[in-house]
């Protein structure tokens, strides 16, 4: 029985120094260490091959005191696959065991008393006869993998070492950390516990580079979170891409950003290649109408380029993008592959008039203020890093040992029969907002929101489905109607005729936005179209109170013979402002 025990244990940490005492012994010491916590005098086990520093990080992410349960041998399939392709053929015995780390925060109503063994087998509440786990399941933060190093090392000196590791997103986050997630069902103690997290590990030399781990998470989100994706090993990723390479694939030398395409391409995916050369040795900004140099526009700041704007509207839409870093003073440096998994949304209570007036472009004599134009700090997966890391525009893994840091490329996952790009459908909205300013500037002196340099038109594009659209906005007439005053507006968006995918541009003002997210318009585009079809796309626009659309058998024109004039077919006495639709919503 004393053996059983061993294998697992509970114990708290309540600070850095707690950590080090995990990580302070040889590895041929068999005790255990009394920690000096004084609220504790905890033993701790000695975990071999834990990056404490990494640990610590997380453990400040999620603030202490942090509650653990610690699994000594644990099979992790990730590591296991790697192990049985590679490790077991070689001569020198390498460990085929990983550990587990699971995270439990500590609520301050339980003051200084730690979990322990009994609160995960019998529950928090001994007076209750059923096996009461509620209090466990809400703290739950998630769990992390400690796999062998693939270089033996110093026990100090051990670094990177994570494997599948899944951290919650909604603890120890801000409510303006946009990070997209699925769920997984982790069991402990006999009890399965849920975490909505997006799949991380650090980069094994050997076997998983910076490209293939990337690849890796990117498969292992979408395989658990959609049913028409699956889920793959790193044995799966060699076979793919060992049909078209040129020479051995073990140990790894990691992949270009064409063979990362192609690799996503295989498993799947339609994959759109944006490069950034392609955006700063040409003016991708012609097309664009609020670029247009004529009297009395006035152009957006050219600290932010079109290629950042391309990129934000990807990770708006809700896709991890797959970057390709480097270092633009050395033309040798090598790159480094990230993936960003969300942002932080922009505030805009906290901008100044300042920053809020340098941001503005003016079409007709209309104030107007792109949302990606203000967007600059982004949710990164870094291998080199700890997960959810929080990275600038260009400043991407800035803090690692890489140095890398400016966007060279991404790769965006789009799902099939998305034919229209971001930058083309960017362009055509720009250009039908262009077109629809009048009606703009009649909406806006109807409904006195005022239009100013410091109080702009605030525009935001996004991709989704329309499963997800068609949800939010009828929930949102159901929830903010009495009996049946939302009548027409839940007609509207419940019998009207939308491609699955469709771009979609959300205008609202500054006020506006700040009360409540609150909206008073969009313009919904075909994403299954061309991308030629240039305004031929557009599906319906709805400016405060009024809506019109066009049925697959009608031309384009008809659209804009209904904004214009109220002939049969235009939709009106909808609500003048609503809420805006929330893309990164689990």
């Amino acid at each position: 029985m004393e053996r059983l025990k061993k294998l697992k244990c509970v114990f708290t940490l309540w600070s850095d120094s707690d950590v080090d005492v995990l990580c302070s012994r040889s590895q041929d010491t068999e005790q255990d260490t009394e920690s000096n916590t004084p609220q504790t005098n905890a033993i701790y086990p000695f975990i071999e091959n834990l990056d404490g520093e990494s640990l610590k990080k997380i453990c400040k992410q999620y603030q202490y005191p942090i509650s653990i349960v610690y699994e000594k041998r644990y099979v992790d399939k990730l590591y296991r696959d790697i192990y049985y392709h590679y490790y077991s053929e070689m001569h020198f015995d390498v460990s085929r065991q990983c550990q587990r780390l699971a995270l439990f925060r500590l609520p301050e109503t339980r003051g200084h008393r730690p979990y322990t063994e009994a609160d995960f087998i019998y529950g928090t509440e001994s007076a209750n006869e059923k096996r009461n786990l509620a209090e466990l399941d809400e703290n739950f933060i998630g769990v992390i993998v400690v796999r062998p190093p693939f270089v033996q090392v110093p026990t100090n000196d051990v670094k990177h070492t994570m494997s599948r590791t899944l951290l919650s997103v909604k603890h120890g986050h801000s409510k303006d950390d946009k990070i997209l997630s699925a769920q997984y069902r982790i069991a402990i103690y006999g009890h399965t516990y849920t975490v909505s997290a997006f799949p991380f590990s650090n980069q094994h030399g050997d076997a998983l580079k910076c490209a293939e781990t990337c690849i890796w998470e990117m498969l292992e989100y979408y395989g658990t979170r959609y049913s028409n994706y699956r889920t793959v090993l790193p044995s799966d990723i060699y076979k793919k891409i060992s049909t078209t390479a040129s020479q051995r694939f073990l140990p790894s030398i990691g992949l270009n950003i064409n063979e990362s395409s192609y690799l996503l391409q295989s498993f799947g995916f339609e994959t759109k290649l944006y490069l950034r050369e392609l955006f700063d040795n040409v003016d991708a900004n012609v097309e664009s109408v609020r670029h247009y140099k004529e009297p009395g526009k006035i152009k957006c700041r050219t600290a932010v380029p079109y290629f950042h704007r391309i990129f934000h509207y990807c990770v708006e839409s809700g896709f991890p993008l797959y970057c390709v870093l480097d270092t633009p003073t050395e033309n040798n440096s090598p790159r480094h592959s990230v993936l960003t998994i969300g942002y932080v949304e922009i505030n805009t209570n906290q901008l100044s008039t300042g920053e809020i007036e340098k941001s503005v472009f003016k079409w007709a004599d209309l104030f107007f203020l792109d949302l990606a134009d203000i967007s600059y700090t982004y949710i990164v997966n870094d291998d080199n890093q700890v997960p959810y890391f929080h990275e600038d525009f260009d400043s991407f893994s800035s803090q690692s040992e890489q140095k890398n840091h400016r966007l060279n490329a991404f790769v965006v996952p789009l799902p099939r029969h998305v034919y229209l790009d971001a930058d083309m459908a960017a362009s055509y909205m720009d250009t039908l907002l262009y077109n629809y300013c009048d009606l703009l500037s009649i909406a806006i002196n109807e409904l006195e929101l005022g239009n100013s340099q410091s109080n702009p038109i605030v525009i935001r594009y996004f991709l989704t489905t329309v499963k997800n659209f068609k949800e939010q906005r009828i929930t949102d007439a159901v929830i903010c109607g009495q009996d049946k005053d939302n009548e027409e507006e839940i007609i509207f968006y419940s019998n009207l005729d939308y491609s699955h995918f469709i771009w979609v541009a959300e205008f609202s003002t500054v006020e506006l936005y700040n009360e409540d997210n609150y909206i008073f318009g969009e313009l919904v585009l075909d994403a299954t179209a061309s991308s030629s079809t240039a305004h031929a796309s557009v599906i319906a626009i709805r400016i405060g109170p009024n809506a019109a659309y066009r049925l697959q058998d009608e031309s384009s024109m008809a659209i804009f013979d209904q904004s214009q004039t109220a002939k049969s077919g235009r939709i009106t006495g909808m609500r003048v402002i609503y809420h805006r639709f929330c893309t990164h919503a689990s």
